[in-house]
């Protein structure tokens, strides 16, 4: 697989960088775009910190959309989870994927169910960054229909068909 240089980057809602890494674009189209890591790829936090990545990990960006997925694989190709990010709108300048993290998290862990992580850091992010009101809707609405779309998700799909797959579940639910 051939792979574009690339960074991910998510904030907080202050502008203040929260993570990001290096990794390789396989696919853009109007749709969205997919993104690899692989083990030994180093995560770097905002305030300093980094951890290095042991896992290798598909995610999938829905270009406007309130939520990625991962898809997180041991070293061998086994599907590990599924972890989706609450989101303002994802974005893609040709060398950056980024992102607003609003600290509410989705993870299912093979065959356990879905479940939304974090969400004493979500009440944080609302005090601190003073979220109004339709945020926070829109955002635990968001994290209902991450769970929705984990606890169905199938895994090891051809990248533009997950793409594809995604964007349309998410659309699904603006109708």
């Amino acid at each position: 697989m051939n792979l574009a240089p690339i960074q991910v980057r998510s904030y907080k809602a202050d502008g203040a960088v929260h993570r990001y890494c290096d990794a390789g674009l396989e696919l853009v189209n109007e749709t969205g775009c997919v993104v690899w890591t692989h083990p030994g790829t180093e995560m770097k936090m905002g305030d300093g910190r980094s951890w290095t990545s042991d896992t290798v990990v598909r995610s999938l960006f829905v270009f406007g959309a309130r939520l990625d997925l991962l898809e997180i694989h041991e070293t061998n190709g086994s599907p590990r989870g599924i972890y989706m990010n609450v989101t303002s709108p994802i974005r893609f300048d040709g060398s950056t994927v980024w992102y607003t993290d609003h600290e509410l998290d989705i993870y299912k862990a093979g065959d356990a169910r879905a479940s939304i992580e974090d969400e004493d850091e979500f009440e944080e992010a609302i005090r601190k960054f003073s979220y109004a009101d339709a945020l926070v809707a829109d955002c635990l609405l968001a994290a209902q229909v991450g769970v929705s779309i984990a606890e169905c998700w199938q895994f090891n799909l051809p990248s533009e068909e997950a793409l594809t797959s995604l964007d349309r579940k998410l659309s699904a639910t603006h109708e």
